[in-house]
């Protein structure tokens, strides 16, 4: 029978609890997946743009379920409904981090988010006909995206802190 009496090396048991490592890696994939959803969300807006055929007047949901523009539309909505929960994930998550740069830089994301979806419920109240809604969209769609991106290159251009080697020392008896 082997154990700590006999002279074996034991290995200390890590932290409990997740390393800074894992906090960055998991910020990493929050930090892509946002960037994707935010091309979804692009094209999405682009195609009713080019092709939408909207009914004046607010839309309703009935309206929405009968042809592609509003099935569309609702799907656009869904995923930035989904953008606003994941920046504030990311936003959250930032605030972890050891580097002050990459809380700004999740603000600018969210400010940016939250901006093109007011723009958005504008655009869709003034039955879709304010260039200057349609505008901002365009612009807090920009912010967003250049803020979640220069995140992601600032996460990845500071490598994690390991975890300390007093931590992970073998003892023997």
């Amino acid at each position: 029978m082997m154990g700590p009496e006999s002279g074996a090396a034991t290995v200390a048991a890590p932290p409990p609890g997740p390393t800074p490592s894992d906090r960055q890696h998991r910020l990493d994939r929050s930090l892509n997946g946002i960037l994707l959803a935010l091309a979804l969300e692009f094209f999405l807006g682009m195609w009713l743009n080019l092709f939408g055929a909207f009914s004046t007047g607010y839309p309703s949901l009935a309206d929405s379920a009968s042809n592609p523009t509003g099935l569309i539309l609702v799907l656009h909505t869904v995923v930035g409904i989904l953008l606003l929960v994941g920046g504030l994930g990311i936003l959250l998550n930032g605030f972890r981090q050891s580097i002050p740069t990459i809380r700004w830089l999740a603000v600018v994301g969210l400010v940016g988010t939250v901006m093109a979806g007011l723009a958005g419920s504008s655009f869709v109240q003034s039955g879709f006909a304010d260039p200057y809604a349609s505008f901002a969209m365009a612009v807090g769609f920009a912010v967003a995206l250049t803020g979640y991106y220069e995140a992601l290159v600032t996460l990845r251009g500071n490598p994690p802190v390991p975890v300390s080697s007093a931590s992970m020392t073998r003892s023997s008896s």
